[in-house]
């Protein structure tokens, strides 16, 4: 099964105060464990996340040791133990000059192991880690050093993210099997998308219904995918925006390529015009069962380029939502604010040369 190694915000704050690989790293984690300390709501503490990685991947040596002598949780590895020290047990740690104790005592946790206090050699003098720790330990007890409510607290936060990551994945890869089925079939697909839960939730979150249409674009067949967003938990508004986001960014990551409709009630209806391409990529998937790992990242993006196109249509498909073929041969929806975005170079190049 291997160990969940982990590493207390104390020990990397407050112990580990030099010697780090990335600097900008440690600040960040200081300015972490300070937002854990002032009790800031979870999505604090996700966006204060976004800047480290897990604590035991952190850029320094005593930690990068950790991680490696605990790569496995064989119980025929020998470890040299802190002698003297039980209740938790304490393993030493040693990589250059420094120091460190680490524990995988079960109270803490199944297959947990956890750095717990760092410091430098000094052989021979008070100051020396392994010195100083004995007679801490020895006079106040282990409890300073364990891991606290603000690293317990972070093991949360990380495994909400991680849930709603994988949550956002299954997403994209459930939405390109379904226009997958959709243009095989020419039938309607329902996707049907649940909370992010620890355990398996009785109600969605909202169904989303898929459609193919192929229209004629003047002498060229257009794919065109509907998609019917039927909100059912409206009291989590913020997560209903960010799955329906993410499954319009794996189809078309340029938001001005899509056009809104009316729905009924409180449904929402997008369009966008797809490629062959990314039809490839839903048979692919479903073939597959694996989301292509470019799109595992996708995100909506603003219109990214600006095309020029002929003037026949784009007042009318500007007001209504049309898509026009740029220069370029890229099909896209003309907005009233084009200047705000980088011109496109290839239609830039044949528009100069229409000139």
């Amino acid at each position: 099964m291997g160990y969940h190694r982990r590493v207390t915000l104390r020990c990397l704050c407050e112990d580990l105060t030099t010697d780090w690989g990335n600097v900008a790293q440690q600040r960040s984690f200081s300015s972490l464990f300070a937002v854990l300390q002032s009790n800031a709501p979870d999505s604090s503490v996700a966006s204060a996340l976004e800047e480290v990685p897990t604590t035991a991947l952190a850029d320094h040596p005593l930690v990068s040791s950790f991680y490696a002598s605990f790569d496995s949780d064989d119980t025929g590895i020998l470890r040299e133990s802190i002698s003297g020290l039980a209740n938790p047990l304490w393993w030493k740690q040693k990589v250059s000059r420094w120091r460190g104790a680490a524990t995988d005592d079960s109270a803490l946790g199944d297959h947990e192991v956890w750095l717990c206090a760092g410091g430098i050699r000094a052989a021979g003098e008070s100051r020396d880690f392994y010195a100083s720790f004995m007679d801490a330990v020895l006079s106040g007890g282990s409890s300073k050093y364990l891991p606290t409510n603000s690293d317990r607290r972070l093991q949360v936060v990380e495994a909400k993210i991680a849930r709603r990551d994988a949550w956002l994945e299954q997403a994209r890869l459930s939405a390109l099997v379904c226009i997958q089925e959709c243009n095989q079939t020419g039938e309607t697909r329902e996707l049907h998308i649940p909370s992010p839960a620890p355990s398996a939730v009785a109600d969605p979150l909202l169904h989303i219904s898929f459609d193919v249409a192929r229209i004629d674009g003047g002498g060229e067949e257009l794919i065109e995918l509907i998609l019917t967003i039927e909100p059912r938990d409206f009291s989590r508004p913020r997560l209903l925006e960010t799955v329906v986001d993410t499954v319009r960014s794996v189809i078309e990551p340029v938001s001005d390529a899509w056009r809104v409709l009316p729905g009924k009630d409180r449904d929402q209806i997008w369009s966008t015009l797809i490629s062959t391409e990314l039809l490839g990529h839903a048979r692919a998937a479903a073939d597959t069962g694996v989301l292509p790992q470019h799109m595992s990242d996708a995100s909506l993006k603003l219109g990214v380029q600006a095309h020029y196109t002929r003037k026949t249509g784009i007042v009318d498909a500007s007001v209504d939502g049309d898509a026009v073929r740029g220069l370029c041969g890229t099909w896209f929806v003309p907005t009233s604010s084009p200047d705000k975005v980088p011109v496109c170079p290839s239609c830039q190049s044949i528009h100069e040369r229409l000139a």
